[in-house]
C-alpha cells in the first residue's frame, strides 16, 4: 500500500496533531515517515532591527531552526521503532508539498476546518494540498473553541477532534 507516510508540519500544536494519525498509520502498513516543513521565503529590506546582516543570513538561520526543530520529532518515531526522514523546502506550502510527495505517498496534515468568510480570507493550505496532490491525502480535521473545562475558578479551552477525510486517488485521477 503506502510505503512512506508524508507529514507536513508548520511548528504549530494544530499540524502536530497529525503525527499522530501518521504514526499510527505507519506502524500499521509498516510504512516510513517523512516529515516536511515549508520556509515561505520573503524579502526584507537589508537593514534590520533584528541584527541579521543578510537575506542569505535570515534564511540560514531559519532553515537550521526548522531543521532542529523536525530533527528533534524524528528522533522520537525512532524511539517507536519508526523510520523517519526530514525535509526542509522553500516557497508555497501547498506548491512544495504536492511537488514533493509521490504519487504512491500518503499525505497526513490536519486542517481548522474553517468555512465561509474566514476560509477565503485566510485561505486553506490543506484545500489546496487535496486539489493539487498527485496521490493519497488525509485530512484530519480538528476544531478548536466550543468546549470548555472548568477547574475551580480556571477555565480553559480543548480542542475536539472531529473527521478524518480520506481522499484516495486512482491512477485515473478519480477521488473515492
Amino acid at each position: 500500500m503506502f510505503k512512506r507516510i508524508v507529514i507536513p508540519l508548520d511548528g504549530s500544536d494544530l499540524a502536530e496533531r497529525a503525527l499522530v494519525v501518521g504514526s499510527d498509520l505507519a506502524l500499521r502498513l509498516s510504512a516510513s515517515i517523512v516529515l516536511v516543513q515549508v520556509i515561505e521565503v520573503v524579502p526584507f529590506q537589508t537593514e534590520s532591527p533584528f541584527n541579521i546582516h543578510s537575506y542569505t543570513e535570515a534564511g540560514a538561520l531559519i532553515k537550521d531552526h526548522t531543521q532542529t526543530y523536525l530533527t528533534s520529532i524524528a528522533e522520537q518515531f525512532a524511539i517507536d521503532g519508526i523510520t523517519c526522514e526530514t525535509h526542509v523546502l522553500k516557497g508555497m506550502a501547498d506548491k512544495q508539498i504536492t511537488r514533493f510527495a509521490e504519487p504512491d505517498d500518503l499525505i497526513v496534515l490536519t486542517s481548522h476546518g474553517r468555512t465561509g468568510l474566514n476560509r477565503w480570507l485566510l485561505g486553506s493550505v490543506a484545500e489546496a494540498v487535496v486539489r493539487h496532490a498527485r496521490g493519497s491525502v488525509l485530512v484530519h480535521r480538528v476544531s478548536t473553541g466550543l468546549v470548555s473545562t472548568s477547574s475551580s475558578s480556571e477555565s480553559s479551552r480543548i480542542a475536539v477532534e472531529t473527521t478524518t477525510i480520506p481522499v484516495v486517488f486512482d491512477e485515473g485521477g478519480t477521488t473515492h
